[in-house]
């Protein structure tokens, strides 16, 4: 019965992840970070607390999932908590943090509840296809937002195309 509410979660966490905060393509970080600020906290809290709200029915199932996780997954998991003791901006790495947990909970809450075998890979099929999709349209109606100039600071001869994601790399990615 929480099938589309948590393909729905699944949805926004990718295009939360895939666009930058609310089309904010500029380079001022600190412009970035300011720009719809409260808007951006309610929505990872939304992405956190929706799974948490959805995983009680499935709880012994997931501390099943959680036991059955690849050592080196966690470990690597803990080392990146870890990295906040020597970090530059402990407060940033600790926001990359909870994002990447919220991430991790989200994605464990789409596989468990309205659990199907292929459950993950329908529900995210959509959002990318819709992503790539979006991207070549973004690419079309606004090329100076999803194309970015070469950078001759960088040594870059050439304009690439980045669409909705943040980096060529991240669309590179989805496609």
């Amino acid at each position: 019965k929480n099938s589309l509410l948590m393909a729905g979660v699944i949805w926004l966490l990718f295009m939360r992840v895939i666009v930058p905060g609310f089309f904010s393509y500029s380079t001022n970080d600190l412009e970035i970070a300011q720009e719809g600020a409260f808007a951006n906290q309610m929505i990872w809290l939304s992405l956190l607390l929706i799974p948490i709200v959805l995983l009680r029915s499935r709880l012994k199932l997931a501390w099943k999932l959680t036991a059955s996780l690849n050592g080196f997954f966690v470990a690597i998991t803990l080392y990146s908590l870890a990295s906040t003791l020597w970090s530059i901006d402990p407060g940033a790495t600790t926001r990359a943090m909870f994002h990447l947990l919220t991430m991790y909970l989200a994605c464990m809450a789409a596989c468990l509840v309205g659990w199907q075998s292929k459950r993950f890979q329908l529900v995210l099929r959509p959002v990318i296809t819709a992503m790539v999709v979006g991207s070549i349209i973004f690419g079309l109606v606004r090329p100076d937002l999803a194309i970015s100039p070469p950078n001759a600071i960088m040594g870059e001869t050439r304009a690439y195309w980045h669409g909705l994601a943040n980096t060529k790399n991240a669309l590179g990615s989805l496609a």
